[in-house]
């Protein structure tokens, strides 16, 4: 067999290395001056024959080619045993950032003293920027409260002045706003408003700015379309007339240390330092592209122990924005195109919705494994595989500092057989999809996964669409806005040929502190026949023993009164969400020997569970088209294509403890009716699960043999101890 040929990459020499950073000695035969380099000699040698390549990335940065480094067939070995390893060492970094350098003081009598400014680095896509990290750090860009910039209606002490406008001639266009500020934005067209509504955090940027009525001293702020309209007329939670919570990138609020602002006009970067920092020794990264790796085609590549750093993500800020529906997953409708009518992409028909893409991707690519390798100041999903992509792996990974989440899995947009083809007029749901082009065989193990996300806060930290033969196991999920992992779409559509997906043994604890309350520890939607929740402790610490620096349950606060729930709001109130929440269409799942503790708002949930239907038509689901497409309220199709598969929810074996009464709520639930049908069948109802000190016949604290459980000490038993211990990254 032919040894395997060895190349190396020297590091960029454009000042992003920290000090220190050397060429290791190495022939000079098979030294490479960059990636793009080394991937040229790839091709090369796999031209004359499938062979193993080992691609070294020397200590130091590597900055990815503009667009990014693309991965193809060409890159690929064309045979199985053979393989492609990029490998590093712990100070090898592929990044998409460029050095920002040059800090002089800025001299503007407008804005605070100490602020530094420097010219943007040239070639900056589209001459925008949004994410600067600076020491190794995000700097946060400038924000400021809607109600303090723009003052409040009268008597209404929370809400701006601000109104939409609904024009004749332009539905949802534009805000008046009664203040002659707006007309002070240096680059109106980069501002941002983002908004919170239930458990999504949209973003709209502004198009232009222009005075209404200069007497009345009201302003006209036109926003970028399909963006507002999809934002103003969805038809799941539409903002309507809801104002923005906040706005960012203004250059006239740069005012606390930590904060940045990039003028696009003059092509500059303006930044308030940190007590300490010293501007002329400081490392600033703007971060350049939006793809560092994508994967498109290949095969046989595994990548270890390189860090994915500086990339970013423009579309919140251009003419689609980010009109999030769910945890990430978009509205783009064409505008003036109602909602859940037409069948573009992101018009919401079929639960169809655009997803938020990763800065590493694999895309129809098989065989692709990521194994001790560190994503960190990303501006959007760390990573992401989809379109058929199989045979995917990230073990041992370390996630951090991330817009979004950390990974996504699958589509929201392969339900049918025809692959999300927006031009089909009548798809046909898959019950038996082309093996080649579902998303399947995904493993996520063994990886430490916090404090994320930190832009697009409504992500979930793992989200898996319509995925099979998916395992993700032994990883650490800590300190998460929102969901900590989401398997599942449509909302009880069967899916592309989904199931067998496996959450085993994670340990997840302090997720939903910033939204409340439909979310939990582990989520879960529609059919997915042969699938388990097994083994995973799930923790939502007390409060006076939150180990993280976000405040927790902010959002829950709201939802209690010293009379809601009886008791008050309790020590241990509940943070809002489920430990484990089976919601619409749930089914196939069978949840055992799971330890939940803490303040819950509900353990174990599930959620108008699966119902029998088996396909749907354009426009059809559940609620409007009942029987006779209703074979048994207990089967659903399965990956193999049959469509006679158990698909009840079958919950035992599990150990629950709640600190107190007050704030809880139920230990669980599991609600009856769906689509105005009884379907009680769709969960075991006579199983038992151990719930502080005692045995209770159901999760359900009002069926006939509950006890309401009074030792909220209660030790968990011995069993129950080994699965605490043995959740989260195994030992190497």
């Amino acid at each position: 067999m032919e040894p395997p040929l060895h190349l190396h990459v020297a590091p960029s020499d454009d000042g992003t290395n920290p000090s220190g950073s050397v060429v290791a000695q190495t022939d000079a035969s098979t030294l490479m001056p960059t990636v793009e380099q080394a991937q040229h000699q790839l091709r090369a040698a796999l031209a004359q024959g499938s062979r193993d390549v080992v691609i070294e990335l020397l200590p130091g940065s590597h900055r990815v080619p503009k667009g990014g480094l693309i991965i193809t067939a060409e890159d690929s070995p064309s045979e199985d045993q053979h393989t492609v390893v990029w490998r590093g060492s712990a100070d090898s970094a592929l990044t998409g950032g460029s050095p920002v350098t040059g800090w002089t003081k800025l001299n503007d009598p407008s804005l605070p003293a100490g602020l530094y400014i420097a010219p943007a680095p040239p070639l900056l896509p589209n001459g925008t920027a949004r994410h600067l990290y600076v020491d190794g750090a995000r700097a946060t860009r400038t924000r400021v409260n809607t109600s303090v910039i723009l003052g409040t209606v009268p008597g209404h002490p929370t809400t701006p002045n601000l109104r939409l406008e609904e024009r004749p001639d332009c539905p949802a266009c534009s805000y008046i706003a009664k203040s002659s500020w707006p007309l002070s934005w240096d680059n109106p067209s980069d501002v941002e408003f983002v908004y919170k509504v239930g458990m999504s955090e949209p973003r709209c940027a502004v198009e232009s700015v222009r005075v209404l009525n200069a007497s009345a001293n009201t302003t006209r702020i036109v926003m970028k379309q399909p963006c507002m309209w999809n934002l103003i007329k969805r038809d799941w939670q539409p903002v309507g007339t809801i104002p923005p919570t906040w706005l960012e990138n203004i250059r006239s609020e740069l005012a606390i240390p930590g904060q940045w602002y990039h003028d696009k006009q003059h092509q500059k970067v303006l930044y308030y330092p940190l007590p300490g920092q010293d501007m002329a020794k400081v490392r600033a990264v703007l971060a350049m592209e939006e793809v560092l790796v994508r994967h498109e085609g290949a095969r046989n590549h595994i990548w270890s122990n390189i860090s994915f750093e500086h990339a970013t993500w423009l579309r919140p800020m251009q003419s689609e924005g980010f009109v999030e529906q769910q945890a990430a997953a978009c509205d783009q409708c064409p505008y003036g195109v109602a909602n859940k009518t037409h069948r573009a992409a992101g018009c919401g028909l079929d639960d169809v919705y655009v997803s938020t893409p990763g800065n590493v991707q694999v895309v129809a690519s098989h065989n692709v494994a990521f194994e001790g390798c560190t994503f960190q100041h990303l501006g959007s999903f760390a990573a992401s595989a989809s379109n058929g992509a199989q045979a995917v792996a990230w073990r041992r990974c370390i996630f951090r500092d991330i817009s979004g989440g950390a990974v996504w899995l699958g589509g929201t947009d392969t339900w049918n057989c025809n692959g999300g083809d927006t031009s089909v007029t009548n798809p046909t749901p898959c019950t038996a999809a082309d093996p080649s082009t579902v998303d399947r065989n995904y493993t996520i193990e063994d990886c430490e996964i916090t404090n994320i996300p930190v832009e697009f806060r409504a992500a979930t930290a793992i989200f898996a669409g319509y995925v099979s033969d998916t395992v993700i196991r032994h990883n650490h999920i800590a300190n998460t806005t929102y969901s900590g992992i989401s398997l599942g779409w449509g909302w009880g559509r069967e899916g592309g040929a989904v199931g067998n997906n496996h959450v085993t043994a994670n340990k997840l604890e302090s997720v939903m502190s910033d939204f409340c309350c439909d979310g939990g520890g582990i989520y879960t939607l529609g059919p997915q026949p042969g699938s388990t929740v097994s083994r995973n402790h799930i923790v939502q610490p007390f409060r006076d023993d939150w180990p993280y620096p976000r405040q927790p349950c902010i959002t829950n606060k709201s939802k209690h009164t010293p009379t809601n729930p009886p008791g008050g709001l309790g020590k241990y109130s509940g943070c809002g969400g489920k430990g484990i929440y089976h919601d619409n269409g749930s089914g196939g799942w069978n949840d055992t020997q799971n330890v939940i503790d803490g303040s819950w708002n509900r353990f174990i949930t599930v959620n108008a569970p699966w119902d029998g239907h088996l396909a749907f038509g354009p426009g059809e689901n559940s609620a409007n088209k009942p029987a006779p497409k209703v074979k048994a309220r207990n089967l659903c199709p399965g990956p193999d294509g049959k469509i006679d598969h158990d698909c009840r929810v079958n919950i035992t074996g599990n150990w629950i403890r709640m600190p107190e009464l007050a704030g809880n709520g139920n230990g669980g639930s599991c609600d009856g009716i769906y689509s105005g049908r009884q379907v009680n069948t769709s969960c075991w109802l006579n199983n038992w699960n151990w719930m502080n000190g005692q045995m209770q016949p159901t999760w359900i604290n009002h069926t006939a043999g509950y006890v309401a459980p009074t030792n909220f000490k209660a030790p968990f038993p011995a069993a129950a101890q080994a699965v605490i211990a043995a959740a989260g990254p195994r030992p190497r």
